[in-house]
């Protein structure tokens, strides 16, 4: 933005919006794709074993990095504003109906 443009507030809010879910989106899909790779060596180790050895099958570390990631951003979208607010040495915001 230059100087000379009119700031407009409500589009910058709702630009921001857009980025903050891409951004959610892109680090829970990170830890997605973390935990199927290791589940996808861990079967590629496995699958010469002996037959009473251990053989990965069940996708076990996906699933948990993907509950971890999803954790992780629902946690911080809920709390995110008093953690930071917190951290900076205020006070922590309060609901819609306290001053």
């Amino acid at each position: 933005m230059s100087d000379s443009e009119p700031v407009n507030l409500f589009a910058q809010q709702a630009s921001n919006r857009r980025r903050s879910a891409l951004l959610m989106f892109v680090f829970v899909l990170f830890f997605t794709w973390l935990g199927f790779g290791g589940d996808w060596l861990a079967w590629q180790f496995t699958m010469g074993a002996p037959k009473g050895a251990y053989h990965h099958g069940f996708p076990w570390l996906g699933i948990l990095l993907f509950g971890i990631g999803f954790g992780l951003v629902f946690y911080c979208k809920e709390d995110g504003a008093r953690q930071s607010a917190l951290v900076h040495g205020c006070d922590a915001p309060h609901g819609a109906g306290h001053p």
